[in-house]
């Protein structure tokens, strides 16, 4: 019973993880500038936690190093409109649309990859996105362009997912693709942050310095145990539970900054609860 459901408690670890650096993410990167400093150290944590482990390997996987940077350069992009997106409209807004990625991943996993959709799993998928859908509620009116900035870094972070996931039944082992993903992820941080940013790399300080560091831990703690969530479960079953980060972050948000939680958002939480009960049945 514990080995089935060990896919299930890996994925609310990295939903925990996720939920964590949301907080940590909202105290200090309330600006664009910041955000891109937040990322470039973030990124490099990434690196420096799986770049250990994977370097006694002799060889990396050529399927480490092809999944690793489609998937680094797929979540990295999104992260980057998302950003973008954020500008010009509420994070909340932005944030769920964002982790609506478990809709086209699920999808294409089912229809691409021959993943079993049963009716338990598809009542669990529905419950999720019902429970994003009562998050998102209540926010203002969204421009057009922003709106497809958001969608656009739902995809990419979908295919982020089932890059990642190709890449563990490829064989090539977590920490070489983790390791691969954070290279492309410091690469394009840190790229935009000086060609398109034009942010002085002089410009830094300690609290962003011990900020970026324990989001960084965070960050890593995240995409660990989703892919070792992944490396044991489909795609259909780890990704609605993954992406549900947002109601641990409004429930510490109520806890740490007294922000409303709501009716609405109390049912969501209720529907999130209902998600992962019937994925951990399925």
């Amino acid at each position: 019973m514990i080995v089935r459901r060990m896919p299930i408690l890996l994925a609310v670890m990295s939903l925990c993880c996720a939920a964590a650096n949301d907080v940590v993410y909202k105290r200090r990167a309330t600006q664009a500038d910041e955000s891109y400093r937040h990322l470039v150290i973030v990124s490099l944590v990434w690196v420096v936690v799986f770049i250990g482990p994977a370097l006694p390997l002799s060889t990396w996987p050529s399927a480490a190093i092809r999944w690793g940077v489609l998937s680094g350069l797929a979540g990295v992009s999104a992260h980057l409109l998302l950003l973008a997106a954020m500008r010009g409209c509420e994070a909340t807004t932005c944030s769920t649309i964002y982790r609506l990625n478990l809709v086209p991943a699920t999808l294409i996993a089912v229809v691409a990859f021959g993943e079993h959709l049963t009716v338990t799993k598809a009542l669990a998928i529905s419950a999720a996105i019902g429970a994003l859908g009562l998050f998102a509620g209540g926010g203002r009116q969204v421009s057009r362009r922003h709106l497809v900035l958001a969608l656009c870094a739902c995809l990419l972070r979908a295919v982020m997912a089932l890059a990642y996931k190709q890449g563990l039944d490829a064989g090539c082992g977590a920490m070489p693709l983790l390791a691969v993903n954070g290279l492309c992820w410091s690469a394009g941080s840190l790229a935009w942050l000086v060609a398109v940013s034009r942010i002085h790399l002089r410009h830094w300080n300690r609290h962003q310095l011990s900020w970026g560091l324990l989001s960084g831990i965070l960050v890593s703690g995240n995409v660990l145990f989703l892919t070792l969530a992944l490396a044991r479960a489909p795609v259909s079953t780890v990704l609605p539970i993954s992406q549900l980060s947002f109601v641990l972050t409004a429930l510490l948000g109520f806890l740490l900054y007294r922000e409303p939680l709501g009716g609405a958002r109390l049912a969501g939480i209720g529907l999130a609860v209902c998600s992962v009960i019937l994925l951990s049945c399925a």
